[in-house]
């Protein structure tokens, strides 16, 4: 691929809550924070929120919080200067009830409050989640290439769409593998208030890993992250899948190449299956998938025009299912051969599925590949000892691209 990824989502831990659509109850006198969202808590009986205001009217974060029998749970959090003119607030709201519906409203002053927006707590025995990869906001237009666009072509209303279909999901919450956002030096405010601007963000947690395009101090403040572990990314690249096998990982759910892809259960960099099964039974390894674009900013092909690899200078990577190795093997000299038995010119482009059917030359890793430059999302549903996965592309949620459940 064109850049090499240094931040992943290792492993998503459960501790948010779940929603319902918003509505708008007015409550005193209503005032729009510019940016409002919600983060999973510590625990599954809290919730973080933040929201962005001016700073000239920010005096308190309070939450109030009002259950089905309408009593009242007020919190107050800190506030803390963001972005120049603006002030960050975070509340923490401890002690709900699992599977229970809230009405939530903020105040920067105790007197004056948001609309009120609505809120369900999850069950305790089951949970089910959302994963985009790369929405990666701009002020812009999505991907030129693009095989689905959004109403008006731009990211804003691609992210807008998604979230619309994993809404209708019923999820307890949406993990973010990175690259909310695309201007990477001091971040961008438009930016982030296109990324907030669904209203199903004030219901739904948002729970997001950093990326490369993330990396600037406004993430901190959009985000009231709970259970923060900070490690260096030197040692991330350096033993990444070590890590991964030392602590017996199930599953790594990673972005950044705006393409889909699965692994087999890989253990010590070696597949323990070539099967690309649907049903999987006590896999003993990691099975690593990577997440597409969810907004349709850009997509990356998985072959470039003459059907090489975009990186065509490792000698060691992948491992093919002929026992060769590197990106030569993969789509160098063996280009040569396949267009030489359909009469093509050397350099002639090729149809990667095609491709791949003609000579079976995959990654050794790689159960299934697909780009079809359409913003797509990935649901999975935790029940007991079984995990379900299936991902959409979101112009068709009733026909699943990859759908394959784990049983330990």
């Amino acid at each position: 691929m064109k850049k090499m990824s240094v931040w992943f989502l290792i492993l998503v831990m459960f501790a948010g809550a779940c929603s319902s659509s918003q509505v708008t109850i007015e409550r005193g006198i209503p005032f729009a924070p510019e940016t409002l969202g919600l983060t999973p808590g510590a625990s599954i009986a809290d919730i973080n929120l933040n929201w962005y205001s001016n700073t000239g009217n920010s005096n308190v974060a309070l939450v109030r919080f009002i259950d089905e029998d309408g009593k009242v749970l007020l919190t107050e959090g800190t506030i803390i200067p963001a972005s120049e003119g603006k002030t960050a607030h975070k509340v923490t709201v401890k002690g709900l009830t699992p599977d229970t519906f809230y009405r939530y409203s903020v105040s920067n002053d105790g007197k004056n409050w948001s609309y009120e927006y609505n809120f369900r707590t999850p069950k305790t025995n089951s949970f089910r989640f959302a994963v985009v990869g790369d929405p990666q906001l701009t002020r812009g237009a999505q991907d030129s290439t693009s095989n689905l666009f959004s109403s008006d072509k731009t990211t804003a209303q691609g992210w807008k769409d998604t979230l619309t279909m994993i809404a209708a999901s019923n999820v307890d919450f949406i993990a973010g593998v990175g690259d909310q956002v695309d201007l990477t030096s001091n971040g961008d405010e438009v930016e982030y208030r296109h990324f907030f601007a669904p209203p199903e963000l004030r219901s739904i947690p948002f729970s997001p890993a950093v990326g490369n395009h993330d990396r600037h101090y406004p993430f901190l403040y959009h985000y009231n992250l709970p259970n923060v572990l900070e490690f260096s990314p030197i040692y991330v690249e350096a033993g990444f899948e070590k890590v991964i096998d030392k602590h017996a990982v199930d599953f790594v759910l990673a972005g950044h190449d705006h393409v889909y892809s699965r692994s087999h259960p890989l253990k010590n960099g070696v597949p323990q299956t070539s099967s690309s099964s649907s049903s999987i039974s006590s896999p003993d390894g990691t099975i690593y998938l990577t997440m597409t674009t969810a907004s349709g900013l850009k997509y990356y092909d998985l072959y470039n025009q003459s059907g090489n690899l975009y990186v065509k200078d490792n000698e060691n990577y992948p491992y093919l299912v002929n026992n060769q190795k590197g990106s030569l093997a993969y789509a160098g000299e063996n280009i040569l051969n396949y267009n030489s038995t359909r009469n093509a010119p050397e350099n002639a482009i090729i149809d990667p599925a095609m491709w791949t059917k003609a000579t079976g030359l995959l990654p050794l890793s790689n159960a299934v590949h697909e780009q079809a430059k359409k913003p797509s999302f990935t649901l999975i549903e935790v029940t007991g000892n079984t995990v379900t996965f299936n991902t959409y592309n979101i112009d068709n949620t009733s026909r699943s691209i990859d759908n394959f459940t784990v049983t330990k």
